[in-house]
């Protein structure tokens, strides 16, 4: 079999592939191969050499049907021939046309010996086609399995390799301030990285993958350690930039670069302590300045002179919005999850801060890289600093002066309101900024103490007037309120005032009631147990009975009144008889006498003085003591004028000295509400 392959192989080679027949053979049978070549893959090489074997067999009978026509000439001359030999005049030329017809028969004899070479080259060359076109299509079924080969390598290449152009980005990874460079950078590493893996996972199953796996680790792990390089310069060089900005931002490219280094925890907790080392510093450094803008120096000397609350207030206040500022810069760029990373490649594409550009084309490859670089460290970083760890780090550099400035406000306070004003405020931070730090150390801790420091404070401060109000054991002279008192009551108001003011209103601190009923169960304590300790002459009726009996006495209208209940008395003890007698014949109640006390009242009238009353101080007591005093006279001059106008009482003119009504009286008295 191979002796016969070499044989048609060498009849191949040695065919003359420019002679005249061999063209027309490939012109004839061209179509054919352009129509499988169009319908590759549903006509099989059998359907071909059906075709071509069709048109052959066509070519055939198209030469048969030109030799036909080619015959019917010499068909036409020998016919014609024969006519002339049955003529007698042409036998004579018989003999020269039988020559003649000899001559036609050998060369028919020729012709047909050429249709049969003709008939056996045709084969041959049939033959031969057959065989170019079965090598033909051999040599395009090779040639398609070599181009699906090499694309299966192509993509093996891309796979697990990175193109010239890849691993010159990821060897320099200088220049990344350029947002185009940054986004060229961090893609050609999310491909790095994506190649890296998908090259171990391929060693785990096969051992072709050790020597791509090798350099592509090189690639990796020379990549990490640049970029670590350049987080670290640029750290240095966005430390005096950051320093200005009072709500500090995280740059976009430095976010992305330190959220790929989670994938190396060595490379990342070393620039988490170097960047929250950075932030203290400079957190320590404006809290400083901020200090000596709140109080106009920052010698630290005691706070005279200084609205202790509004100082606490800025204070606190700044504390919170720093603590807050850093908190989102941490978290910008330590933060855990795909938003930081989305942030930060929008920040890179979008031109935020100091790397400004336009947004990128492939910002999925810049967060690609970054998330990538978050999954795979995921599973080692349980000893990596968290946001809010970090965060107590940087703010610890403001514990220690905030307490001692916060202690030595609290010392300065001398009033209980504004210690619990004071406690408000640290109350309300104290939650606040404890939300966003640990309360256990640091920042948080220094809270907490100045917050139990406030609390006992202003209990001290609360609870010094009650034992004042303790060592009292009797009232003024003049029944005033006591001072203690009347403070007790201002402070109480005060607090009540200042609770609707507080930013912290529901804090256990500063819960109105407590304070309240410190403030104010101490006085009612000393009045209730002073109150215990009075007698009748130390009550304000006792004052005002005796000032309206001496009134009465001097006028002698007491006089006159006694001796009215003694008559009324002893009628009503002694019956018919008694009562027979009017009051003008009764002892003391004679007219003239009557007369001269009550001309004597009404004279007094306009002239009334109460000594006993003027010893009170207070002047709503003494106001309405008095009141309640002409109240009483003017009640007992309309009971005598009642009785003494009685017809019963044998006064024939009693209108001549009563010479105002009851209703007068008390107009003049001006004792009616």
């Amino acid at each position: 079999m191979s002796k016969v392959l070499e044989r048609k192989l060498r009849r191949v080679l040695e065919l003359s592939t420019d002679s005249p027949s061999l063209v027309v053979a490939l012109d004839a049978i061209s179509p054919f191969f352009e129509a499988d070549s169009v319908q590759a893959g549903r006509s099989s090489s059998l359907d071909v050499r059906k075709s071509l074997r069709q048109d052959l067999e066509k070519q055939n009978y198209n030469l048969s049907l030109c030799f036909l026509k080619s015959f019917e000439r010499l068909k036409g001359r020998l016919e014609s021939l024969e006519q002339e030999v049955d003529q007698p005049q042409l036998k004579s030329n018989f003999k020269l046309s039988a020559m003649t017809l000899l001559r036609g028969a050998r060369q028919v004899d020729g012709l047909e010996d050429g249709c049969r070479s003709a008939s056996a080259r045709l084969s041959s060359a049939e033959s031969s086609m057959r065989q170019f076109t079965d090598r033909a299509q051999a040599l395009r079924h090779r040639r398609a399995e070599l181009s699906r080969r090499a694309r299966q390598v192509e993509r093996f290449l891309h796979t697990f390799q990175l193109t010239p152009e890849e691993a010159a980005l990821v060897g320099a990874a200088g220049g990344l301030e350029e947002p185009a460079a940054a986004r060229a950078f961090f893609a050609a590493l999310a491909r790095l990285r994506a190649a890296h893996a998908r090259c171990t996972a391929l060693v785990g199953s096969q051992s072709a993958g050790f020597e791509l796996l090798d350099a592509l680790s090189r690639h990796l792990e020379g990549a990490y350690e640049r970029l670590y390089h350049w987080v670290q310069a640029r750290r240095v060089k966005c430390q005096e930039q950051l320093s200005d900005e009072e709500t500090p931002q995280a740059d976009g490219t430095l976010q992305v670069a330190v959220r790929a280094l989670r994938a190396r925890p060595a490379y990342y907790s070393h620039c988490q302590e170097s960047i929250v080392s950075m932030r203290r510093r400079l957190v320590a450094q404006r809290f400083v300045a901020e200090l000596a803008q709140a109080r106009g120096a920052a010698d630290g000397r005691a706070m005279e002179g200084i609205d202790c609350v509004r100082y606490t207030a800025d204070v606190l206040a700044w504390v919170h919005q720093t603590a807050a500022a850093e908190r989102e810069l941490l978290a910008a760029l330590f933060g855990s999850g795909g938003d930081a990373a989305h942030n930060g490649a929008r920040r890179l594409g979008g031109g935020s801060g100091s790397s400004g550009g336009a947004e990128p084309a492939d910002a999925d490859g810049v967060d690609g890289a970054a998330e990538a670089g978050g999954a795979d460290a995921d599973a080692g970083s349980a000893g990596l600093v968290t946001v809010p760890a970090a965060l107590s780090g940087v703010m610890s550099a403001v514990a220690r002066p905030l307490r001692a400035r916060l202690g030595t406000v609290l010392e300065d306070v001398r009033d209980a309101v504004t210690a619990y004003r004071l406690l408000g405020f640290l109350a309300f931070y104290g939650e606040t900024v404890g939300q966003l730090v640990d309360s256990r150390e640091g920042l948080g801790l220094a809270l907490t103490e100045a917050r139990a420091d406030g609390l006992t404070r202003f209990r001290a401060l609360l609870s010094a007037p009650a034992q004042r109000l303790a060592a009292t054991t009797h009232a003024p002279a003049d029944l005033s309120p006591l001072g203690a008192t009347l403070e007790a009551a201002r402070r109480a108001q005060e607090l009540v005032r200042a609770a609707a003011t507080l930013p912290a209103a529901t804090a256990p601190e500063c819960a109105l009631a407590p304070p309240l009923a410190a403030a104010l169960e101490p006085p009612l304590d000393a009045c209730a147990r002073i109150a215990r300790g009075m007698d009748a002459s130390d009550a304000v009726s006792e004052p005002r009975r005796r000032a309206c009996a001496q009134v009465l006495e001097r006028c002698g209208l007491g006089r006159v009144l006694r001796a009215a209940a003694t008559a009324a008395a002893a009628a009503h003890d002694g019956g018919a008889t008694a009562a027979a007698a009017p009051l003008a014949e009764q002892p003391g109640l004679e007219a003239h006498t009557v007369a001269s006390a009550m001309a004597a009242f009404y004279s007094a009238l306009f002239s009334l003085t109460m000594p006993e009353l003027e010893r009170v101080r207070a002047p709503l007591v003494k106001g309405r003591a008095r009141q309640l005093s002409s109240r009483q006279i003017a009640d007992a001059h309309a009971h005598l004028h009642g009785v003494l106008s009685a017809p019963a009482a044998g006064y024939r003119d009693a209108a001549s000295f009563l010479s105002h009504t009851p209703d007068q009286v008390r107009i003049i008295l001006d004792c009616d509400d």
